[in-house]
């Protein structure tokens, strides 16, 4: 995805916050995609377990819906609750059948500043 190109998949605030990472906190366009991704599992897992995503598997819950009120909704338990998501129950590897249970402390660090920027 290119920063810069509008995202149908996403919420306007999402893009909102791409295009400001990019072009005012001079962020990189890699590093810019990496925090996109994070902030779209995060968002995918908010709706999930408020249950907004029927049965709809993980990686493909749509967060184009994802407004500003569910967003003033999301607490800190929230994001402490998706860290631990992350460390404990998320695949290292998605697209492997021999993958490991956890993300790296690397990938969580990166989360948490993908969280911090946005919110």
């Amino acid at each position: 995805m290119n920063v810069m190109k509008a995202d149908t998949q996403s919420p306007q605030i999402l893009k909102d916050f791409m295009a400001y990472l990019y072009t005012i906190k001079g962020k990189s366009e890699k590093t810019a995609q990496e925090y996109y991704l994070d902030l779209r599992m995060f968002f995918r897992y908010i709706k999930q377990q408020r249950g907004l995503a029927d049965d709809v598997p993980f990686d493909e819950i749509p967060i184009a819906d994802v407004d500003i009120e569910l967003i003033r909704s999301i607490t800190l338990s929230d994001a402490y609750s998706f860290l631990m998501y992350t460390a404990q129950d998320r695949l290292k590897h998605q697209n492997s059948d021999h993958s490991e249970i956890g993300l790296m402390s690397s990938s969580r660090a990166r989360k948490v500043s993908a969280l911090r920027s946005f919110f």
